[in-house]
């Protein structure tokens, strides 16, 4: 099942409204009333251990952490299905 947002404060309503039963995150970088590294922060908060994967098209932001991904636009449907099924994989693994 798949949720959307179209920005960053409805993300963190929909993550917060849905406890456990989100298995990985796809954030681009830049969107309207939060930036991606703001919604990166507000999840690791509530929940440390889910794989995010953030996209820009920009040059990659600063400080990524450890579990966090990224993927640089413009990026093909393969890449990122191989990107998310390696991120499920390893999030399974852990």
């Amino acid at each position: 099942k798949v949720l959307t947002a179209n920005n960053g404060p409805r993300a963190l309503e929909l993550f917060s409204q849905s406890p456990g039963q989100i298995d990985l995150v796809i954030t681009d970088m830049v969107m309207p009333g939060m930036s991606g590294r703001e919604l990166v922060d507000q999840l690791r908060r509530i929940s440390p251990h889910v794989p995010i994967l953030c996209t820009s098209g920009y040059v990659r932001p600063p400080g990524e952490g450890e579990r966090e991904r990224y993927l640089r636009k413009p990026y093909t449907t393969q890449e990122l299905l191989r990107r998310v099924k390696q991120l499920l994989l390893q999030q399974e693994a852990s």
